[in-house]
């Protein structure tokens, strides 16, 4: 059993490097043109990104 789980980690591990040398490609193929895909993603990419709020020495949440 633990063989098997050592073989779905590796697997899973290859999944997630060949989804991101597609999405690497895709870009790759398209270029740099600000289409709504890639304005798209550098959106969510700013957002996630974005510092809202930060904790100062006393313990306050600082806007």
């Amino acid at each position: 059993q633990r063989d098997l789980l050592v073989e779905l980690d590796q697997i899973l591990a290859q999944k997630e490097i060949i989804w991101f040398q597609k999405s690497r490609c895709k870009w790759l193929q398209m270029g740099d043109r600000n289409t709504r895909y890639f304005h798209g993603t550098s959106i969510v990419r700013r957002q996630r990104n974005k510092v809202v709020k930060l904790m100062n020495d006393n313990n306050e949440w600082v806007t």
